[in-house]
């Protein structure tokens, strides 16, 4: 899989995050946010597949979409602007599929972005994975680089944000006492 938008995580996988809108409860977030960068907000196929559209939920995912990839793996893009490509349709990996926005519930124009073992969509947390663990991700590489250089990461400098990348921000926020 490819990253599939420009951005910085603002929100990670979790199976108990506080949910920014909805006030005070707890509710799995299945994939992973992608903030506004201002620049570049086209979304792009993470790998080759077919495309499903989802319709409009205005209570969660607003404009979605989802592609089975044919090998027990499906992605989905959710809370689109606009919508590129039509039900059905073949797309390849990193073809332009969408436009990040804000429909649905949301905070801001973000992507959130979801990887699941499945030949198509479901909302069955167990069939999820989390995303940034499966794809290299140039800012979380450069970070590596960064932490390896200060003495705070011991890994591979290879832009998968695993246990190890995780470890050395932590260490380095508590460091300097930054959240």
């Amino acid at each position: 899989f490819i990253k599939p938008t420009e951005g910085l995580v603002t929100s990670f996988f979790s199976n108990g995050r506080r949910h920014p809108v909805l006030t005070g409860v707890i509710r799995a977030h299945q994939g992973v946010d992608f903030g506004w960068q201002g620049t570049d907000d086209k979304v792009v196929a993470s790998a080759s597949g077919t495309v499903r559209v989802h319709p409009f939920h205005p209570k969660g995912a607003g404009n979605y979409i989802s592609i089975v990839h044919g090998n027990g793996w499906t992605t989905g893009y959710l809370h689109l602007k606009t919508i590129l490509v039509k039900n059905g349709q073949k797309v390849k990996q990193g073809q332009v599929i969408g436009i990040k926005g804000n429909t649905g519930i949301g905070t801001g124009v973000h992507l959130h972005f979801e990887l699941q073992r499945s030949n198509g969509w479901t909302n069955d947390f167990n069939k999820k994975v989390d995303p940034l663990l499966h794809f290299v991700d140039p800012t979380t590489k450069q970070w590596q680089g960064w932490l390896k250089d200060l003495g705070y990461y011991n890994g591979s400098v290879d832009g998968i944000y695993g246990d190890g990348t995780i470890k050395a921000v932590t260490d380095y926020q508590k460091k300097n006492r930054l959240h």
